[in-house]
């Protein structure tokens, strides 16, 4: 699929608390749509940061250190392009060992239409990381093009990882509608779909997910139902005819 260089021309980023049972701490992250751009919703390394236009922070805050930085990011498309490209990358650590102690499970079925990648964020030419870590993440987010790989499938003391997440979800938004992608980080799994589910030698979890809401099929917004339409047009006629009558 062609990768459209359209800014979103239209955003809303709704965020809301996950449940939370551990500490972690958020190395990297970064959303964009359609075209990457570090200087809006992205900190490539150290964590900290804020969301940028056209994204809005509400209870996510990167920055926190605390249950802030797990979460739901969200963001409306309106059809200005036929194809949407959204992004999401996180780079999580676990307070209970080093960053390079992780391992990922990829949970359930890719559906069409979403992608992922799963390996170390960068060459991990330093830090305890091994050969097994080919950490060619950054280059498959910033290039727009995931891999549909988990890289870092196993964990045997010392040959870990310093686990990231990328996903993508690809949209084509119809005529007169709005579609609806989010990207879940939690400490509980989804009920369904499919998921990354990163784990520490320790035993401790995260879940990264994503989600597309379209409007109910045949359904514009602002145009109302036939049944619905009758009953106006029903309601209008009666309302004429009483009218009418008082007049006369």
């Amino acid at each position: 699929m062609i990768r459209t260089k359209l800014l979103l021309p239209l955003a809303a980023l709704a965020l809301a608390p996950a449940s939370f049972a551990g500490t972690y701490s958020l190395n990297e992250w970064c959303f964009y749509v359609n075209s990457l751009d570090l200087n809006h919703s992205c900190a490539e390394a150290g964590g900290g940061g804020t969301l940028s236009a056209p994204f809005q922070s509400f209870s996510f805050d990167p920055s926190s250190g605390g249950s802030g930085i797990l979460g739901t990011v969200s963001v409306t498309l309106t059809p200005s392009s036929s194809t949407y490209k959204v992004f999401a990358l996180w780079d999580y650590n676990s307070s209970s060992g080093s960053g390079y102690n992780e391992y990922a499970t990829a949970v359930g079925t890719l559906p069409a239409g979403e992608s992922y990648s799963v390996d170390a964020p960068a060459d991990p030419g330093s830090g305890g990381a091994t050969p097994s870590s080919p950490g060619n993440l950054t280059t498959y987010f910033n290039s727009g093009v995931l891999d549909d790989t988990n890289h870092l499938g196993a964990c045997t003391k010392p040959s870990c990882s310093d686990v990231a997440v990328a996903l993508e979800q690809d949209v084509n938004v119809a005529p007169g509608t709005t579609d609806t992608v989010s990207f879940t980080v939690s400490t509980t799994p989804p009920t369904s779909g499919f998921y990354i589910q990163q784990t520490d030698s320790q035993g401790s979890s995260l879940f990264f997910s994503s989600s597309v809401v379209d409007p109910p099929e045949g359904e514009l917004p602002g145009v109302p139902e036939p049944a619905t339409t009758g009953l106006l047009a029903g309601g209008l006629a009666t309302l004429f005819w009483m009218r009418r009558r008082r007049i006369a």
